[in-house]
């Protein structure tokens, strides 16, 4: 796994992929390996129930666009912008993402939006040593009812990336979202200063509803440091 983040870290590295052979040449981006390449990207701006952003759509259509000038194709690419980043849609891109993917492809995941920090339910507090759970918030979360089903726990993350890993996908992971760096629990000390994109507005303990996939115990306690096909890059800018 290689770490980097803060947003400078982040377009240094897209510029890396994206080179061109020369000044007048096309950009194009190709898998290590040889293989597909296929994107999921998620873009928030409009919350239901919490502080809009203003530029995490954009975020995700920058990355678009790129993706496109860079030679791949429309359906290789799915997007959930705003009111479509449900969970259900979040579950249903990532386990496509994965059942499509084959050995030596590239996966290039990115989030752009809300982040949080809830307290662990009992059943997960083994393997969170600080007694809180890091999510990334879709577009309809709100703090009680059902509404609280829309996340993502960084550990569903993991266990997701742990099988693209498993199975030798090559993945590009861009959390442009407060509290993203919880996947790796470090900071690159020649990073900038960090700044927020996170809500504070959580349910109370205990009265989340977000039901995680089903892991095994390998994968609740897996960590990002472990998977070599998975490079990681964070950043986060005020609202």
């Amino acid at each position: 796994m290689k770490c980097l983040t803060s947003l400078p870290a982040l377009a240094a590295a897209c510029a890396m992929m994206l080179g061109a052979a020369g000044p007048a040449a096309a950009l194009q981006l190709k898998s290590a390996q040889g293989g597909q390449i296929r994107a999921l990207l998620v873009g928030i701006n409009d919350y239901t129930s919490i502080t809009r952003l203003d530029g995490a759509l954009a975020d995700m259509e920058d990355i678009h666009q790129a993706l496109l000038k860079a030679g791949i194709s429309e359906d290789k690419i799915k997007r959930l912008p705003n009111e479509k980043a449900t969970r259900a849609a979040f579950v249903d891109g990532m386990e496509k993402l994965l059942a499509d993917s084959a050995p030596g492809d590239l996966a290039i995941i990115t989030f752009a939006g809300h982040g949080m920090r809830v307290p662990a339910p009992d059943a997960w507090k083994k393997y969170e040593p600080d007694g809180q759970s890091e999510e990334f918030v879709l577009a309809n979360y709100q703090t009680a009812g059902p509404g609280t089903k829309e996340g993502v726990m960084n550990k569903e993350m993991k266990a997701w990336l742990s099988r693209l890993d498993a199975k030798g996908v090559d993945v590009i992971f861009v959390a442009d979202t407060c509290h993203g760096g919880g996947l790796a629990r470090s900071v690159n000390p020649m990073a900038a200063p960090l700044t927020l994109r996170e809500t504070r507005a959580v349910p109370k303990p205990g009265e989340s509803q977000l039901l995680p996939i089903a892991m095994s115990e390998k994968e609740k306690a897996s960590t990002v440091e472990d998977m070599p096909h998975v490079s990681f890059l964070a950043g986060a800018k005020r609202e």
